[in-house]
């Protein structure tokens, strides 16, 4: 059974989300356009608030991070401007000279291969993963409900720390994608280049619907590249659920492997960007795990010095990072 701290006040954590949610609604109105999915997420957090179960609204205080980063993916269009140059051909070169293949046609980097070589098997089981990589972080989530809050803290809290470094890192160093290259060349970025579902549309072809292209179209970011944030959401899945075993590990190992391989299969990333989206995955994982485990440790000090102060000796035992079976650690 879910135990929902007694520390935990709904009635006034309900109103702080519903006074957020409407000022979020409101800033969105002035600086962009509210579209029916805002309607749809603000709609789905209210009502887990306003439900009258303290689980379901301990659950939506827990998926704050979750929120947050749609608010601030949002917004990142107000911080394009401050980019500096695009990276066009500088990336393209390293990925040439570390990861290119020799040709008939001379030396390719892998996207250029697979744009010549594409298998409909590939085609639909990579784009299948490529549009679920978001399914794979909320299912983990809502199931670690159940099984570990502390690790349901942990993934939430550490995809907010991701997402934050990827889009400092898509304005500090903009990136254009393999597909950008294919389309426009190595010359000087063009700054109002369209969003492309590049090789995901044949998976649109195969199903006869528009998904990818949809998906697309609203693109805040074509020169967002570095790092595959697509690869780095998995990452940080698997490094949450590693310490549940070979039957958490294996499907969330094998999702990721497919993702890394769809990501270049499909002309979105470079091997560059997928291996920096591994190395961001691992960063957020352990910046949040340090947080953990300092926040376990200050409490521990805290009891110790409350319990000094009573004439009890404190406990020699040391906590681990404050996960238990069912309540696991906060973050």
């Amino acid at each position: 059974m879910i135990q929902v701290p007694d520390s935990f006040d709904r009635k006034a954590v309900r109103w702080k989300f519903t006074v957020g949610i409407v000022l979020f609604l409101v800033w969105t109105y002035f600086t962009g356009e509210v579209r029916g999915d805002h309607y749809v997420f603000c709609a789905l957090f209210l009502g887990l608030f306003w439900s009258g179960s303290d689980k379901a609204a301990y659950f939506g205080y827990l998926a704050l991070p979750f929120l947050l980063v749609g608010v601030l993916y949002d917004n990142l269009k107000l911080a394009l401007p401050l980019r500096p140059e695009i990276h066009v051909k500088d990336l393209y070169d390293w990925e040439l000279a570390w990861f290119g293949v020799d040709t008939a046609n001379g030396r390719q980097i892998l996207p250029e291969w697979f744009k010549d070589h594409p298998v409909v098997l590939f085609d639909f089981f990579c784009g299948l993963a490529y549009i679920t990589y978001l399914l794979e972080v909320f299912g983990v989530g809502a199931l670690l409900f159940f099984k570990d809050v502390g690790g349901l803290q942990r993934l939430a809290w550490g995809w907010l720390l991701i997402n934050i470094l990827g889009m400092i890192t898509w304005i500090a160093y903009p990136a254009a994608p393999p597909w950008y290259v294919e389309q426009y060349g190595l010359g000087p970025a063009v700054m109002d280049a369209l969003p492309s579902a590049a090789g995901a549309a044949r998976f649109d072809d195969l199903i006869g619907v528009g998904v990818f292209a949809s998906f697309y179209s609203r693109n805040a970011n074509v020169f967002g590249a570095m790092p595959s944030l697509h690869c780095g959401y998995p990452t940080l899945v698997l490094c949450v659920v590693w310490r549940y075993g070979w039957r958490w590990r294996v499907p969330t190992g094998a999702f990721l492997a497919l993702v890394a391989f769809s990501a270049v299969y499909l002309r979105h990333h470079y091997v560059l960007d997928v291996l920096a989206g591994f190395v961001y995955g691992v960063m957020a994982y352990t910046g949040i795990w340090l947080v953990t485990r300092w926040r376990a440790h200050d409490v521990e000090a805290k009891e110790n010095v409350r319990l000094a102060g009573f004439g009890v000796a404190a406990d020699p035992a040391r906590p681990n990072d404050g996960a238990s079976p069912q309540q696991g650690s906060g973050t």
